[in-house]
């Protein structure tokens, strides 16, 4: 399932992905609205900047197998953990507050299969 306007935040969350990635980092439950809302615009954000749906973005991670099974594509997560970096740049973060971020936005890939690391941000 994909989006066709990244304007709307409300379809954004609704995807199954979405759903379940925030559910899983604890702020898609009932008294977390805000911090799902941050988190959702967290994501959008990069979406705009990637000009992509999340779906889409996950399926750029994930390859088909000679047997027909599906992988990781090596090459598809270099690329977007890539593009994720360019992304906190293109918003003037640094230091912590990049890193930060930019692992918010891997933990959706994470959260939905794609192993991928973060970096460490010390306090």
């Amino acid at each position: 399932m994909t989006i066709d306007n990244l304007d709307d935040i409300e379809a954004l969350q609704a995807l199954p992905s979405v759903k379940r990635w925030l559910a899983d980092v604890g702020v898609g439950c009932e008294g977390h609205e805000d911090e799902s809302l941050m988190w959702a615009k967290s994501l959008q954000g990069f979406c705009k900047y990637a000009d992509s749906d999340p779906d889409t973005l996950l399926e750029g991670c994930f390859r088909k197998t000679k047997q027909g099974d599906m992988a990781i594509s090596a090459k598809g997560r270099r690329e977007i953990d890539a593009q994720i970096d360019e992304y906190e740049a293109s918003q003037g973060l640094v230091g912590r507050d990049a890193i930060v971020a930019g692992n918010r936005i891997r933990s959706f890939l994470i959260h939905n299969g794609v192993f991928m690391q973060g970096r460490v941000a010390y306090p």
